[in-house]
């Protein structure tokens, strides 16, 4: 998928507030766990954006609890900085990785 995706900045409310977010290990191999808690939603997408602005993941996951636990491979993927991009449909956190 070449699917070029602008990243802009969270909305008018401040996520870090309200989300914890926690994407490891980082640097990483190509395997990354995601913990997102807080969530007031009931779905949730997360997409992975290459430094070319190229998408090289996605998927919407339910929220179970108020959040959500995940592995994410992204072993196929070159090495370099990557953005993982957590959208609700309202508002939107974004947390750079590395893949060595």
């Amino acid at each position: 998928d070449t699917t070029v995706v602008d990243v802009k900045e969270t909305t008018n409310v401040d996520v870090e507030d309200l989300w914890n977010m926690s994407v490891y290990p980082n640097p990483t191999g190509g395997e990354i766990n995601l913990e997102i808690s807080g969530l007031t939603s009931a779905k949730v997408n997360v997409t992975v954006i290459s430094s070319l602005g190229q998408k090289v993941f996605q998927n919407e996951y339910n929220v179970y609890g108020g959040g959500i636990r995940e592995i994410i491979n992204l072993r196929s993927n070159a090495s370099g900085i990557y953005m993982v991009v957590i959208n609700d449909g309202v508002n939107k956190m974004t947390q750079r990785i590395v893949i060595e």
